[in-house]
Formats: structure tokens, C-alpha cells, sequence
């Protein structure tokens, strides 16, 4: 039992496999991703600039600070801030290094070296110090002898530097920094004053680690607060698109739609995806049409071609006159399925852009003349009127075949809904710069709410008679033909006084005659 259970409740590893690329896959994880991921990087740059390049930066600021200090505070001493008679220096002077040491915990020294004494020679002990301050509150002493600090260079260097400003940096075994900036000057008795400050850096070991142990913290508290929040906000985020998706599973199932957030980015899919829903709705509405209407136009012949076939077999075989009405009856059935299907091929063609217009010069009225002429067989049999009316001169630039298309499917049209008169005009008229095709009728007309509707496919009026059976597509294929022309197309209509279907095209006079 135990291990049935672990078989039907364990998914396989297929299964998990296929949910973890699946969730992999979503935006939502994606965006938590990429919040989290940002997070991450903010924080490693943090860690980088606080604890890796503090040290430096620190380092870096602090010697700039005592050189800068150092260089200004050498450079507003002058002999005439020195007694020669005495040894000293000006009460303001001594107070601006002060100043300086109490600021930046410097140490300042100046000593002087007679004329006749060589650096290169002497000891510390043969250095007079002039002033000697540190931040510890140290005074100047009379000779500092062996007393001299470790710190302080050697007379040598002082030689070796030939008068002139100088800096150096000593690196210490605990870390610290000792900056020395330095310079000379010459009294007019001839004595060389020397001057020299220094600064230490100490070394940020302590206040780094502080800061580490308290990043390590801020780390880990923003590392969880993205989580969660990146989470919250990747699933507010693609709360919309989830939305969406479950109501696109309901397109062509019910009537959807699609709510807007007040967002601009899925407000605007939203727009998109409801004007989608809707053209998908009236395509599956023109569907239905279409199946309902194709289904009664095949069924129709297919019975009376059975039926026909069936009275051709079982009772008018023998005789001949009966034989050929029943098989007439048949070829007219079938010329019909052949016109139902050759009008769904036309326009599957034109709408799929693969019939494209041979462009010519085109007589009109020659053209709706040769269309009638088939209409012919109606005149004699059916005792239909047609009415010719074409002007000279109406020429157009347009692929013959598919003008002679739109004419006799208008034409074809208007038989069908014309009156008990049984009369149908048409009428060719050169306009200035155009020519204007008429096919007119004497039926019912057609209602204002039905005029833009005539021309969808499928549609067909149930006025319509069954002296010539359409498929309810022939004025879609004229649509298309005509937009594919550029040319403009319309009806006028009056209830209870007839239509005119007409169409306009630019006139082509013989020197602009164009073959493509």
C-alpha cells in the first residue's frame, strides 16, 4: 500500500522537470529574478566602495589633507617672521602652527643651519631647533641633541634634497602612514632655515571590520526584504498578463473582455486585445454564416442531383425526352456547386494576395457589353430586361478579368433582387477625369442598417431570388477586387424603389496606357 501511494502521489521526474522549465519560463519568476539580481548587485558595489576601496580612499584623502595643510603653512613663512638676534619666531606664526597641529594632529619642526656647517656632515646634535609641536603639546627646546625624534629625517636627506620642496610617505609595521612635507629657505644673513611637518595615518582595520560586521547584517536584511518584495511586486506586475491569459482561454467560448489597469503599457494591450476579441467574434459569427449558408447552397443541388440521378436510373432511362430534362436539371445543379466553389477560391485568392492585377488599358463599355451578352440566356428564358446605356471614350487602367468579374457579379446580383418587372440597368458614364459604372435594379431596396453589410461575405438577404443562385460572396470578391484597384465603390438605395451598385475608376487616356 505504502508504495502505491508514493507512486501515485510522487511526481516523476519528467513531470518535475517539465514544472521547474516551466516556471523558469514565466515572467514571473523572470522579474523576481531580475529584482533580486539588481539587489545583489547594488549590495556588491556597496561592499566594494565601503569595504575594499575604503581603505585606499581614506588613505588617499587624509595625505592630500596634511600636504595641502602642511604646503600652506610653509608658505606663509617669510624672514621677517624670524628674529635672527633671538632665535624665534613671530607670536602669529607660533600661533598658526598651532593651529595647524591642534587641527590635523601634525608635528611641525624648524631648525636652522649656519652658513658654514654641511649637512652632509653634521649630527642631530649640531641641528638648532627653532620649534618643535606635536598634538601632544610638546614646546620647542633649546637643542634637541640625541632627543631628536626617530621620525625625524636624517640631516643627510635634508642635503640630499638641495633646497626645495619635498614629500615623502613611510609605511609603518602596524599599518600606520607617516607623511613628511618639507621645504627651506634662505634668512638674509645667510642661515638656512628648514622646515619640515608630519601627519600619521592610522591604520582602519578596526573601523573596517566594524563596518563589514555591520554590512554583513544590513546584507542579509536586504537580501530578504528583496526577496519578498521582488516577489510581491513580480506577481502585482504580471498580476495583468495573468488576467489576460485566462481570459484569452475563453475567446470563441463566450463574450470577453479584456479590463483595463490604468496602466499605459497594458491599458494599451488591452485595447488591442478587445478590438482581437471582437474581430474574432464577428469572424466566428460570419463562420457560422458562412457554414449555414454553404450548407443550404450544397445541400440543395446535392439532393436534386440524387434525386434526378435516382429518376434518371429507376424511370426516364428509356425515355429520351424526360432522360435529358432530368439530366439538364442535373448539369444545373452541378454549374452551381462549380459557382459556389469557384467564388470561395476567387476570393481565399485575393484576400491571400496571391491573384495579383495584370494592369491594362480597359474599354468599359465594350467590357460590360461582352458581360451582358452572357445574360443573354435569362433575357429569352426567363424574361429578364437589360438595359445598356455606355458612353464613348471609357476607358480605365485595371485587369480586364477581374473587372469583368466585378461587373457580372453585380450584375448577377441585381438579378437576384430585382423586381417583378424583372428589369436591370447599366449604365457606363465618362466623367471629367473618371468613369462611373452603374448596375442598377427596380427591387425592394435595401434599409440603411443593411447597406454596409451587403458587402460582407456570406451575406445574402432573404429578398433574394432563385433565378440566379449566388453564394453570398460574389459582393465581397467585388470588395476586395475594387480596394485592390484603389477605386471608390457605393450604393444608393431607396426601400421599395431599387438599388444602384456603382464604382468609379480614373479615366486613362491612350497615352497613358500602363502594362504590368
Amino acid at each position: 500500500m505504502a508504495e502505491n501511494f508514493s507512486a501515485e502521489q510522487t511526481p516523476s521526474k519528467p513531470v518535475r522537470e517539465s514544472l521547474a522549465a516551466k516556471i523558469r519560463g514565466s515572467v514571473m519568476y523572470r522579474t523576481w529574478l531580475y529584482f533580486v539580481g539588481m539587489t545583489l548587485v547594488m549590495l556588491a558595489l556597496l561592499w566594494g566602495t565601503e569595504v575594499i576601496l575604503f581603505r585606499a580612499y581614506y588613505t588617499r584623502m587624509k595625505e592630500r589633507e596634511i600636504q595641502t595643510e602642511c604646503s600652506e603653512l610653509f608658505a606663509r613663512f617669510s624672514a621677517d617672521r624670524y628674529d635672527t638676534e633671538t632665535g624665534t619666531l613671530s607670536a602669529d606664526y607660533i600661533k598658526e602652527i598651532e593651529t595647524a597641529v591642534s587641527g590635523n594632529q601634525l608635528l611641525v619642526v624648524m631648525f636652522t643651519v649656519t652658513p658654514d656647517v654641511d649637512l652632509g656632515d653634521v649630527t642631530p646634535a649640531d641641528i638648532n631647533v627653532v620649534v618643535y609641536r606635536d598634538h601632544f603639546g610638546r614646546t620647542p627646546g633649546e637643542n634637541l641633541g640625541p632627543d631628536a625624534p626617530s621620525f625625524m629625517p636624517e640631516p643627510t636627506y635634508f642635503a640630499q634634497q638641495g633646497g626645495g620642496e619635498f614629500s615623502y610617505r613611510v609605511r609603518h609595521d602596524n599599518g600606520a602612514f607617516t607623511v613628511v612635507v618639507g621645504n627651506s629657505t634662505k634668512l638674509p644673513d645667510g642661515t638656512e632655515m628648514w622646515y619640515y611637518a608630519s601627519g600619521v595615518i592610522m591604520p582602519m582595520d578596526a573601523t573596517i571590520s566594524l563596518l563589514a560586521s555591520q554590512l554583513v547584517l544590513v546584507t542579509c536584511l536586504c537580501i530578504v526584504v528583496s526577496i519578498l518584495l521582488s516577489y510581491a511586486l513580480s506577481k502585482r506586475i504580471t498580476r495583468p498578463v495573468r488576467d489576460y491569459a485566462a481570459t484569452a482561454r475563453k475567446l470563441g467560448k463566450e463574450k470577453v473582455e479584456f479590463r483595463q489597469t490604468g496602466l499605459k503599457e497594458f491599458d494599451e494591450l488591452a485595447k488591442a486585445l478587445n478590438y482581437s476579441a471582437e474581430e474574432l467574434e464577428k469572424t466566428e459569427k460570419m463562420r457560422r454564416d458562412f457554414l449555414a449558408n454553404v450548407s443550404h447552397d450544397l445541400r440543395t443541388p446535392l439532393t436534386m442531383v440524387k434525386a434526378y440521378a435516382e429518376m434518371v436510373r429507376d424511370i426516364s432511362w428509356r425515355d429520351e425526352k424526360k432522360r435529358n430534362e432530368h439530366c439538364k436539371v442535373i448539369i444545373d445543379e452541378v454549374d452551381r456547386l462549380t459557382l459556389l466553389v469557384n467564388d470561395i477560391l476567387d476570393l481565399s485568392k485575393i484576400q491571400s494576395g496571391t491573384r495579383e492585377p495584370e494592369m491594362k488599358r480597359v474599354d468599359m463599355s465594350s467590357l460590360a457589353s461582352t458581360v451582358l451578352e452572357r445574360f443573354q440566356i435569362l433575357a429569352e428564358q426567363g424574361g429578364y430586361k437589360f438595359d445598356l446605356v455606355a458612353d464613348d471614350d471609357c476607358f480605365v487602367t485595371a485587369d480586364e478579368r477581374m473587372v469583368e468579374q466585378i461587373v457580372y457579379n453585380l450584375i448577377g446580383n441585381a438579378v437576384s433582387y430585382t423586381g417583378e418587372d424583372k428589369k436591370v440597368g447599366v449604365r457606363v458614364k465618362r466623367l471629367e477625369n473618371a468613369v462611373r459604372v452603374e448596375i442598377s435594379d427596380s427591387g425592394k431596396g435595401i434599409a440603411p442598417s443593411e447597406r454596409d453589410k451587403v458587402w460582407d461575405r456570406y451575406y445574402r438577404s432573404s429578398q433574394a431570388k432563385r433565378a440566379v443562385v449566388g453564394s453570398g460572396i460574389g459582393l465581397s470578391i467585388c470588395k476586395n477586387l475594387l480596394v485592390l484597384h484603389g477605386a471608390e465603390y457605393g450604393i444608393d438605395s431607396v426601400v421599395n424603389n431599387g438599388s444602384t451598385f456603382w464604382f468609379v475608376m480614373p479615366y486613362a487616356p491612350e497615352t497613358d496606357e500602363k502594362t504590368r
